[in-house]
């Protein structure tokens, strides 16, 4: 959390706030990303940027999603975030499952 929390982004009065409800809204609204139209298969990875965030309507970030056997991966930032550095660490991840 202190990576995040030391972003250029989170120098911006309330943007920490606006994260947090941001994951609120993902952890609530998991569900949705198990539904057959955003459900994706193993190996498939789906970035959703600001807007096309399908759980939260919070602009500011994007979340990267992962399909495994029977779940889900998913990495919230701020949509300058490193996203091949965030998908190699997801490529690590299913090279050791």
């Amino acid at each position: 959390w202190q990576e995040i929390f030391e972003e250029p982004e989170f120098m911006e009065p309330g943007l920490a706030a606006s994260f947090a409800r941001m994951i609120e809204d993902f952890e609530e609204n998991i569900e949705e990303m198990f539904l057959p139209e955003t459900c994706l298969p193993a190996g498939m990875v789906k970035i959703y940027i600001g807007k096309e965030n399908p759980v939260s309507k919070n602009e500011e970030f994007s979340i990267i999603t992962a399909g495994f056997d029977g779940g889900l991966l998913a990495i919230l930032g701020p949509k300058r975030m490193s996203y091949d550095k965030n998908i190699g660490l997801i490529q690590k991840i299913w090279e050791k499952i």
